[in-house]
């Protein structure tokens, strides 16, 4: 019935370990391909005598073994023959250290004549061998098993080898309405699989598939848990540090090695290590695309894409599998504030509709499906029954302070009342830009795990390059002129900064694509020519950035100008967050424009326009230019434009 010769050995070690800790919650599993003195897994218990109150130590020892060619004639012989003869001397010191019970699991299938059959032969065969009372758990007994736990099912997706993945999963727990609930997900999962099926990037005329284009991005725990955690209690700020795993140094620095942001979030373990991250990243970094990716993957999986899945990279192709979820939290966020998201005119939401993450989620499963019957009852049934994602995409867009702070609560109570519904898990993930102050909104990080996206490395540069020029159909020579310019680039002081992020990235390449050896050298032309595709993409995400656009531009500009001057005479490249609205209302003033704007425009710089603060954070009140557009802006004629401009003023 179950598939198991698709595990191969370690991992068929891991289910039956999980199927040993259901039957027996407080055995002990072993890790899988280290010395093991005889056990996969043990069971140890202290048995008191009643008459003399003397203690026994009683052991139950469990042992996995997995047969490449299960449907062998030959398989059980040999193996209970090498069994014997492997694993006696281990049993005997096994036995000296109290072990009284003996447990064999394996994926062969046994036979069942009355004293003749394998399972009767067996057990009297290793019993005799080993002194001890011996059981076989054979390729039936694990399907029993395994039958009645669907939590292990979905960790081990790969032995179903069904057509319809999410039919299997969720079989027998969604209630009595379980074919409606199940088709309205199976239409929803569809939906978002087809509208997430390229990565597009209009700006530069890029569309290209996931597989094709997808690099997994570095990533660690944030190191501001110091700056973060100031407000909390000590107790709080011990389990922030427990949540987060921080290796703590001095007093205040944590350091973690960096790991890839995807394959960790994809891991095939069965309860998630973190299950509620806050994802940050600069705009531009991939936070988005991140998260897209890992539910595109498990999308894969419930919906059975072979093809799709045959081209992921090995380390993608044996999730964890859940019910993706991903949410903008823009849509989120009107819900919560009494307007409908998913239709095109603005409309105050029905007063039936329940503001809550709960009934957000159910009606976009409405929307998305296509008009599926579905509600928040519906939804804590899947959540009762199967394991959950929750992407929770753009916290950082949402511009509304109060709203944001509606999300953050409502983020939190709606996740409790989903894991409360008794459900095996719930991982949660929320990308974000860094909070630019220490005020700013964000989820507490006594509950949440904070991590930070990190700039792409040689290696990434190296891979995303090669799979952009593939995208745009480059030929051989195209591809070589290419790496040539983006090498010679890279060595320039004034862009190597544009290649540490995927949309900084690409934006590169498609200059160097348009322009070839045209590329301008001097700062001031390329600063130009990549604020221009800048700015193109971050209007579609900030209402702020599209109706000021050029005037973004100009303040830019001069106030890079204002950091690096200050910078040269000896400051540290920072303005205090007062200083810089001041500065604002001033440059508006003399440039004849809406002075009122200032607090829109101050927000949507900081929040949104990275490319005028350090992509880490930035402490509780000051701003620094970064360095990408510190260098390109600085040219001598630029700096004779300002300096001119400030004199005449």
């Amino acid at each position: 019935m179950y598939h198991y010769d698709t595990l191969g050995d370690e991992r068929f070690q891991e289910l039956c370990q999980a199927l040993i800790s259901a039957s027996f919650p407080n055995a002990q599993c072993l890790p899988v391909g280290q010395p093991d003195g005889g056990r996969d897994a043990y069971l140890q218990r202290i048995l008191r005598a009643h008459r003399t109150a003397s203690t026994v130590r009683d052991l139950i020892v469990f042992q996995v073994k997995y047969v490449r060619s299960a449907a062998d004639t030959r398989s059980e012989r040999d193996m209970i023959e090498d069994l014997i003869k492997s694993e006696g001397p281990k049993i005997n010191r096994l036995k000296a250290l109290g072990m009284s019970k003996y447990y064999l699991l394996t994926n062969v299938k046994g036979t069942s004549h009355l004293g003749t059959g394998s399972i009767d032969r067996v057990n009297e065969t290793l019993s005799k061998a080993f002194d001890v009372e011996a059981f076989c758990w054979w390729r039936d007994d694990l399907d029993r098993r395994l039958d009645g736990q669907a939590s292990i099912k979905w960790s081990y997706p790969d032995i179903l080898k069904a057509t319809d993945l999410l039919e299997k999963l969720v079989s027998g727990h969604l209630g009595e309405d379980e074919e409606r609930r199940r088709g309205a997900l199976r239409a929803y999962m569809n939906s978002q699989y087809e509208d997430d099926a390229e990565l597009k990037f209009k700006q530069t005329d890029l569309r290209s598939t996931m597989a094709d284009l997808f690099v997994d991005l570095p990533m660690r725990f944030s190191p501001q848990i110091a700056e973060r955690t100031k407000h909390l209690t000590a107790q709080q700020v011990i389990k922030a540090r427990d949540i987060a795993a921080w290796t703590f140094r001095e007093g205040v620095e944590y350091e973690r090695n960096s790991q890839k942001a995807a394959g960790y979030l994809i891991d095939p373990s069965d309860v998630p290590r973190h299950p509620r991250i806050v994802l940050e990243g600069a705009p531009g970094q991939g936070k988005s695309t991140v998260t897209q990716f890992v539910c595109q993957v498990l999308r894969m999986q419930l919906l059975d894409k072979k093809h799709q899945i045959a081209l992921l990279p090995e380390q993608f192709r044996r999730p964890h599998v859940r019910i993706p979820f991903r949410v903008d939290l823009r849509d989120l966020a009107k819900w919560l504030a009494g307007v409908d998201p998913f239709v095109s005119k603005p409309q105050s939401l029905s007063e039936n509709e329940p503001r809550s993450l709960e009934g957000f989620l159910a009606g976009q499963i409405r929307f998305v499906s296509g008009g599926h019957s579905f509600n928040v009852s519906d939804l804590t049934a899947v959540a009762k029954a199967s394991h959950m994602l929750l992407a929770l995409d753009g916290f950082d867009e949402v511009a509304d302070i109060n709203l944001r702070q509606k999300l953050v609560d409502e983020i939190n109570k709606g996740t409790n009342r989903l894991i409360s519904a008794g459900g095996y898990s719930l991982q949660t993930i929320v990308t974000s830009s860094p909070a630019a102050f220490a005020k700013s909104v964000r989820f507490p990080p006594d509950q949440w795990s904070y991590f930070e996206l990190l700039p792409l490395e040689g290696e990434q540069i190296e891979e995303y390059t090669t799979k952009w020029m593939r995208a745009k159909g480059l030929k051989d020579a195209q591809q070589a002129q290419l790496r040539t310019i983006l090498e010679n680039k890279l060595r320039e002081a004034h862009t190597q900064y544009l290649a540490k992020n995927p949309m900084q990235l690409t934006i590169l390449l498609s200059l160097i694509n348009i322009r070839g050896a045209s590329l301008p050298d001097k700062r001031t032309a390329m600063y130009d020519a990549y604020m221009d595709m800048f700015f193109s993409r971050e209007s579609e995400k900030s209402e702020v950035v599209r109706d000021n656009r050029d005037l973004l531009i100009d303040i830019h500009r001069y106030l890079a100008w204002r950091l690096q001057s200050g910078a040269e005479a000896g400051d540290n490249g920072s303005i205090e967050h007062g200083v810089l609205k001041a500065t604002l209302f001033t440059y508006l003033d003399k440039e004849g424009e809406d002075t009122t704007i200032v607090s829109s425009l101050f927000d949507g710089m900081i929040e949104r326009v990275g490319a005028l603060v350090t992509p880490g954070y930035r402490g509780p009140t000051n701003l620094k230019c970064s360095l990408c557009v510190n260098i390109l802006l600085l040219d001598t004629s630029m700096k004779r434009h300002h300096i001119r401009s400030m004199t005449s003023q």
